[in-house]
């Protein structure tokens, strides 16, 4: 007989990621993101511009839902943040 395969297509994260509302929260940064399903958002941070190297903060894997991802405690008074999208 014959055998059917189906191979699931690997999730495309959109090109521009639009976070709408950072927002404090006490001692607590946050973003709410819209996610794709299968696609990890990963919130990284630098203390000042002219660091080298962005640091990881946290790492979340989408759902297709708004998620909310967060640096709980920033040491810094000032801190840049990025959120970079990597599909497994």
């Amino acid at each position: 007989g014959s055998v059917n395969f189906y191979q699931r297509p690997a999730p495309v994260p959109p090109s521009n990621l639009c976070v709408p509302c950072p927002m404090a929260n006490g001692s607590e940064f946050k973003f709410h993101l819209p996610t794709v399903f299968g696609v990890d958002y990963i919130l990284e941070y630098k203390d000042d511009l002219t660091d080298t190297t962005w640091k990881p903060v946290r790492c979340i894997s989408g759902n297709g839902s708004t998620l909310v991802i967060a640096d709980p405690a920033p040491t810094a008074p000032q801190r840049l943040y990025r959120i970079r999208m990597q599909t497994p």
